[in-house]
This record gives structure tokens, C-alpha cells and sequence, in this order.
């Protein structure tokens, strides 16, 4: 695929054909919403899609690089200053139509898998911490100021014993000797 950002010149007079010879199966045309300093494209804003067929391009309202990623998307999405929650839902959309037809997922990515699997470990951690605490709350138990140290060490797969030790200890020192406990071997 190409990108082509049509400043000044018109890609239509000779590079689009160039492109075509040279056996690009798909080519974008962009013409900013924004022109540079001093130069203006003699074209509309927006983006034109062209994709090889049997004999020569034909302008398409999707990419084919880029399964059901419309011309509008793309041209929004190379406008914005900063990715709006709306593009950021399109490229999400896109990427999974990509991993489906790959035969992959985000988690086979090395550095995002890893980055989900420490996000999801958080989030667990956290959703154990509040609810130890809350147990603690309605049961009348003041929360250990070491508690979040606790719970770091206890790891995911204590879950379990820390619920039943925030549900059965007596108080904040009977709770903190049951992790305790369970931290050693």
C-alpha cells in the first residue's frame, strides 16, 4: 500500500499510473483538511481510495490493506491532532478483523501481551484489596496499614486463603498473623 499526501501536486497526472506499473495493489490519496504554510492543494479535503482491479485502479470506499477501514475513517484519523476515542474505537475494530484473518491476538504480540498480562494482574490485586477492605469495613475490623504489603506478596493464586482470612480473623493483628502465615512456606 501507498500513502501519497497531496500537497501541491496532482498525483493523477503520471504518479497514479506509475504506481499501477509498478504493481502497488492499493494506493491512498490524501488531501489534508489543514494546508501547509503558503501552499494549497487545488483538491478537496479528504481521502480517495485506490485499489487494483483486473485492468487498472478503481477508487473504493474501503481499504482492502485494511479490512473495513473506510476512506472517511482514514482521512478523520490523519486529521486529528490528538486520536479520538471514535478512531480509536475504528483502528481497534480493524486490528481484530486483521488478527482474525492472521490467526492472531493481542496477547501474541510480545511486549502488549506482556503489558495485558501485568494490567489484568493489577487489576486483580486491586479488586482483592477492595474487596479485603470492605469485608474488613462491615465487619467492624480496622485495615492494617500494611495490608497493601500483604496482599503484594500473597500473589494471585492466594486469593482464596486472603478472603478467608479477611472473613475470619478476630482483628487487624489476627488478620495480619493469618497472612503472615500463609506467606510462609
Amino acid at each position: 500500500m501507498v500513502l501519497e499526501v497531496d500537497l501541491t501536486t496532482d498525483v493523477y497526472r503520471g504518479k497514479l499510473s506509475l504506481y499501477e506499473a509498478w504493481g502497488f495493489p492499493e494506493v491512498w490519496v490524501e488531501v489534508p483538511d489543514r494546508a501547509s504554510r503558503g501552499r494549497r492543494s487545488k483538491r478537496q479535503p479528504g481521502l480517495t481510495i485506490h485499489v487494483r482491479g483486473q485492468e487498472s485502479f478503481r477508487t473504493s470506499p474501503i481499504s482492502l490493506a485494511f479490512p473495513g477501514w473506510s476512506a472517511e475513517e482514514i482521512h478523520l484519523a490523519m486529521n486529528e491532532p490528538t486520536l479520538s476515542p471514535e478512531t480509536v474505537a475504528v483502528l481497534r475494530r480493524v486490528g481484530r478483523v486483521l488478527g482474525t484473518a492472521e490467526g492472531t491476538g493481542p496477547d501474541d504480540h510480545a511486549f502488549l501481551g506482556e503489558e495485558r498480562r501485568e494490567s489484568r494482574a493489577e487489576g486483580r490485586a486491586e479488586m482483592l484489596r477492595s474487596i479485603v477492605v470492605q469485608t474488613l469495613n462491615t465487619r467492624g475490623i480496622a485495615v492494617p496499614s500494611k495490608l497493601a504489603e500483604h496482599l503484594a506478596e500473597a500473589g494471585d493464586d492466594s486469593a482464596e486463603a486472603v478472603m478467608k482470612a479477611a472473613l475470619t480473623c478476630r482483628n487487624e493483628t489476627d488478620l495480619l498473623k493469618l497472612l503472615e502465615d500463609q506467606a510462609s512456606p
